[in-house]
């Protein structure tokens, strides 16, 4: 697998901005703007969880039996492939990946409340990160009993405040609409369905 750094991703777009710039190296048959887009996607995926990949893995048969699942659920505000996009991240040459099978269900509360969570603050949103194979989350250093391993959690980045995410991820709880974790950042909230209530960054305010 090649991995793309967020340094060759600059370079590689100050290429593009040249190469515009100048008419040099565009073809007409559109592979330039496909090559483009895809770099888009790439950068538009990008987390602190992660390095970007520039591999495509929607036809890794597990890969897309996951998607398949993923569009089962109705979602209205995300797209199967946005919800994967983070499971294909790599750091220090270790490659997360979509959840066993045996934990695909685990998903969905998580999901739907994220789902509610963009519904209500009319803003769109990222998924920052899902799930996290044991080997990948240790790569990261992320928690020992982490609930992105049992496949039951998500770093979610809306476009406003993570006062205001927050607030509503704590309304929805309070309203019973999923119990677990809610976890403040500057620039993100952590929401997960452990089935016990647990806060942390922020006091809570129910």
């Amino acid at each position: 697998m090649k991995k793309v750094t967020r340094r060759k991703l600059l370079k590689r777009l100050a290429q593009v901005a040249a190469a515009a710039l100048v008419g040099v190296g565009v073809s007409r048959d559109g592979r330039f703007f496909k090559w483009l887009r895809e770099l888009r996607g790439q950068v538009d995926s990008g987390s602190s969880t992660g390095d970007f990949t520039d591999v495509d893995h929607s036809d890794v048969p597990e890969v897309k039996e996951y998607l398949t699942f993923l569009n089962t659920l109705g979602l209205r505000h995300f797209s199967a492939r946005e919800i994967v996009r983070p499971h294909l991240n790599v750091r220090d040459g270790v490659s997360n990946n979509v959840p066993p099978k045996s934990l695909w269900e685990e998903i969905t509360l998580a999901l739907r409340t994220a789902d509610e969570l963009r519904e209500r603050l009319g803003v769109r949103a990222q998924i920052l990160s899902g799930y996290r194979s044991p080997a990948y989350n240790t790569a990261i250093s992320g928690a020992s009993r982490s609930q992105h391993m049992r496949n039951r959690a998500l770093d979610l980045k809306f476009d406003c405040s993570s006062d205001q995410a927050f607030a509503v991820a704590e309304q929805l709880r309070a309203e019973g609409f999923f119990m677990g974790g809610i976890g403040w950042y500057p620039s993100f909230i952590h929401i997960d369905t452990r089935g016990r209530k647990a806060t942390w960054g922020k006091e809570a305010s129910s």
